[in-house]
């Protein structure tokens, strides 16, 4: 019975590892795949199912709030719905990693193989096009922890997720040791790496804070998602005009809207973009600004979207735009 319960303590501890639950909590996200080790290495014939249980429930912590969006036309129960296919879908790859581990002939080099399983799921999940999904990925738990993301300035975002399995996986290794000494070594590993990783972290944050200082309002107009959906144009204008106006009057160098915050597609002709540029003019700042985008490829014949950000300058002129 305890096996079943463990991947749902699991489940439990990623669940309080993201927001919006306090910062220190993100820790847990060292002592998550303590019990799922322990449930797959003692129950090898159902270690898919065991994965696949632990993933269900934790993508479930962290996603369920999606299905209380509101959506214009479209039921909660079909929205409910989707969201439950969402989480079968990702649970599989956690199942996958479970399976993986399972088939390791070597109780070491399984407990260790976990990072490396995990981490070419994860790269896997997030690369492909109509099925990619990174959300809830290990690494974003230290999100708010720069001391502890430095290392991705060379090893890209997977080397977090990778750095933080292994910790799990040294945690469980010197944990389930026999012998006390090699359960010492293991947990002063541990420590000297963590020690190193933050030592390290901190001073890559204090060189990088000897540069120029550069002011920056960022601008989150909160937007109802009922009111996006009815495309309530002068509203959502009106917001972004008070918020701009009212940061340019504290001399920022920069002011940054949210995602998608331009409640039109950006047209360099429309009557829309045009108000935009107008506000960003007479707040005198220039303006990053997320906008959706299109446009018609005449080759194919087919209309192209995108979800877009804009660089409009003080003088309202357009600057560059990243899709």
């Amino acid at each position: 019975m305890i096996r079943f319960f463990l991947p749902l303590i699991s489940a439990l501890l990623f669940t309080l590892s993201f927001a919006p639950f306090h910062p220190h909590l993100r820790f847990c996200i060292y002592l998550v795949f303590i019990p799922y080790l322990y449930a797959i290495l003692h129950s090898k014939k159902r270690a898919f199912l065991t994965g696949f249980l632990f993933g269900f429930a934790a993508n479930a912590g962290i996603l369920w709030w999606i299905s209380a969006m509101i959506v214009e036309d479209v039921s909660r129960i079909l929205i409910a719905s989707g969201v439950a296919l969402l989480i079968i879908y990702l649970s599989l790859y956690w199942g996958l990693v479970a399976f993986f581990i399972s088939k390791m002939k070597n109780r070491s080099l399984a407990i260790f193989s976990l990072p490396f399983f995990w981490v070419s799921l994860e790269f896997i999940r997030s690369f492909t096009s109509q099925l990619g999904f990174p959300w809830g990925s290990v690494g974003y738990a230290f999100s708010r922890i720069p001391s502890l993301i430095q290392i991705a300035s060379i090893t890209g975002f997977p080397g977090i997720s990778f750095l933080i399995l292994f910790y799990s996986s040294l945690l469980y290794w010197s944990f389930t040791q026999q012998k006390w000494k090699r359960s010492v070594w293991g947990i002063a590993v541990f420590v000297v790496l963590f020690v190193i990783q933050v030592v390290a972290g901190n001073a890559i944050i204090a060189r990088a804070q000897q540069g120029q200082t550069v002011k920056i309002s960022l601008i989150q107009a909160n937007i109802l998602p009922e009111i996006k959906r009815e495309h309530e144009v002068d509203e959502r204008i009106a917001a972004l005009e008070r918020l701009t106006l009212t940061a340019a009057s504290h001399k920022p160098d920069l002011i940054v809207w949210s995602e998608t915050s331009v409640p039109c597609y950006y047209r360099e002709d429309s009557d829309c973009i045009m108000r935009i540029k107008d506000i960003v003019r007479r707040g005198g700042v220039p303006v990053v600004a997320g906008a959706p985008e299109f446009f018609v490829s005449h080759k194919k014949k087919e209309r192209k979207r995108y979800n877009a950000a804009f660089l409009i300058s003080k003088d309202g002129e357009t600057l560059g735009k990243y899709r």
